[in-house]
């Protein structure tokens, strides 16, 4: 059986522990078989880091090589504090020919902090939201799978950002802009267009959690948003299947 440094692989990747300030230990695992990988099997783990299917974009339970990093340039965006760890591992995958991942092993423990800017909304944190897409899309532009992939992706990302608002130190009508610039941004518009038809069933929370907290005209804006899209993926569906 070959050793890790045998493989020489591009990229590794490790699971955890999520570990709560009461002391409770979640693990953590990548969502992804065990091995050295190059090719399609590659390229399918980068397609499911970029729609959140499988953990796998975290700095401390990675390691890649410095060369690399050197040769193609590549650095965290300075514009983002949240989500960059995700932007520089799909940055650094897209130039990767091979990965080695080991599930079942656990070595970081991942400390929650609820004061940690991941955990409290400032306007940073609106910023990172807004600006991700157009790092992404960079990186991926003519790629339809990977485009799709992160099209699945972008609901959560809006659905975290959603407690983080109601949560904040704002008037009410302060928060409802917040939510309205995340519905009315082109860029995380253009994304919703891209789901596919079972893609919607999963987003259906995120509107659920805007009329429960209150914010009616947002959710109005954003169903409207969900219904052009929903219909721009049925006709598409449909022609698909009429070709077939």
């Amino acid at each position: 059986m070959q050793t890790v440094s045998e493989y020489n692989p591009d990229f590794m990747a490790w699971s955890f522990f999520e570990v709560h300030e009461c002391g409770q230990k979640r693990p953590r695992e990548i969502n992804f078989t065990a091995g050295f990988f190059k090719g399609e099997q590659k390229n399918k783990f980068l397609e499911n880091a970029i729609s959140g299917k499988i953990q796998g974009h975290y700095i401390p339970t990675s390691l890649f090589k410095k060369s690399l990093i050197d040769k193609n340039s590549l650095s965290m965006p300075e514009d983002m504090v949240i989500q960059e760890d995700f932007c520089f591992v799909v940055s650094y995958l897209m130039y990767s020919d091979s990965i080695y991942l080991l599930p079942q092993s656990r070595f970081y423990n991942y400390f929650q902090n609820e004061v940690s800017v991941s955990k409290t909304y400032s306007d940073k944190y609106l910023k990172s939201l807004l600006v991700l897409p157009n790092h992404i899309l960079k990186l991926i532009s003519g790629n339809i799978s990977l485009e799709q992939a992160f099209a699945r992706r972008m609901p959560y990302s809006i659905f975290y950002a959603l407690p983080l608002i109601t949560q904040a130190q704002m008037p009410f009508d302060g928060k409802l802009k917040e939510v309205q610039k995340i519905a009315l941004d082109a860029n995380i518009c253009q994304l919703l267009g891209k789901l596919k038809l079972r893609d919607f069933a999963s987003i259906k929370a995120f509107s659920s959690l805007l009329i429960y907290q209150g914010f009616y005209s947002a959710a109005l804006i954003y169903a409207a948003i969900l219904n052009k899209a929903y219909i721009v993926s049925k006709k598409i569906k449909r022609r698909e299947t009429f070709l077939i």
